[in-house]
């Protein structure tokens, strides 16, 4: 599994352009072209904002943002268009987050290079002010650690509140900084961590897959997979798997090594019962009949598990093909 969703790895791949302004006009151009010929491959608005010049250079075409606006009256609009897209009340909240974020971006101490995005909560205009927004911002000119233009992405978020204006970096950083309104200013917090356990019922559950086919896929009961998806919603303050999923899309999580993938024997399961959790000594059996060359369907009738287990212990490497 991939610990990043699609489209933040394709963004987040970009390099920032850290030179003079004259030298990256052709090199923010051919972003701009790079952005138009995939954009339809996502659902969210994606658009870039030129900070200097209060207009926005792109629009891609998809996303509720937009308001049913084309993107070439977005692109008209500039600037204003936000008074058509942020719900009134929550219109100088997005003012004072961007001011904090144009601050941000041209303190001398701010490392651009190594932020990854900025991202907040916002309600979007129309649907009786109940839809959230999450999104992104993401440098992609830097001239003098001046961010001059940047890259949006706006999202479904699974927060219940608006502002929650976070800093994510790059590199093999655990902690994040978030900004407190209340006390104005940027305070480091640590990344929510999980699991590779809960990070992989979090990918499986963004495919629609049921729970409990993910708890088969898995290798483990229908309850503990609950007990699993409750620990997910604690950390990330969230009542859903629906709203889990959006969570783990718009921000950065700390994923710890494999651990207690293997549970250990269990207890005797009623005659007829497949057996789901896969023991040590159940591994090493199935391992030994893969390296002989026997298919993955006469395994799993023989050890009385599904395939779709076996192949899923197969992609993750604890089993592993001749």
């Amino acid at each position: 599994m991939n610990t990043k969703d699609t489209i933040s790895q394709f963004f987040e791949s970009l390099p920032i352009i850290l030179e003079t302004e004259n030298k990256t006009d052709d090199s923010v151009e051919y972003y701009l072209a790079l952005l138009k010929t995939v954009f339809d491959a996502f659902g969210e608005t994606v658009y870039v904002v030129d900070f200097k010049r209060r207009n926005f250079r792109f629009v891609s075409n998809r996303g509720i943002f937009l308001c049913g606006h084309s993107p070439d009256e977005v692109k008209q609009s500039g600037y204003d268009f936000y008074h058509e897209a942020i719900h009134q009340k929550d219109y100088q909240l997005v003012a004072k987050i961007h001011q904090v974020i144009v601050d941000y971006f041209s303190h001398p101490d701010t490392p651009i290079s190594d932020l990854a995005y900025i991202v907040f909560d916002f309600r979007i205009s129309g649907y009786k002010g109940k839809l959230m927004l999450s999104h992104k911002v993401m440098p992609l000119l830097v001239v003098n650690n001046r961010v001059l233009t940047a890259i949006c992405i706006a999202s479904r978020s699974a927060s219940e509140t608006s502002g929650n204006l976070i800093a994510y970096y790059n590199g093999n950083k655990n902690f994040c900084c978030q900004y407190s309104f209340e006390n104005e200013l940027w305070e480091q917090k640590p990344l929510i961590e999980i699991s590779s356990e809960e990070w992989d019922i979090l990918n499986l559950s963004k495919q629609g897959i049921k729970e409990k086919e993910i708890a088969d896929i898995i290798g483990i009961s229908h309850q503990v997979l609950r007990n699993i998806l409750s620990s997910i919603y604690r950390k990330m303050n969230v009542h859903s798997k629906i709203q889990a999923v959006i969570f783990a899309v718009s921000h950065r999580l700390n994923i710890k090594p494999e651990q207690g993938r293997i549970r250990g024997k269990t207890k005797e399961l009623p005659k007829g019962k497949k057996q789901r959790t896969m023991t040590l000594e159940k591994l090493q059996r199935i391992q030994v009949a893969l390296n002989k060359g026997e298919s993955v369907n006469s395994i799993a009738i023989r050890e009385d598990v599904s395939e779709s287990n076996l192949r899923y212990h197969i992609s993750t490497g604890k089993l592993k093909r001749p």
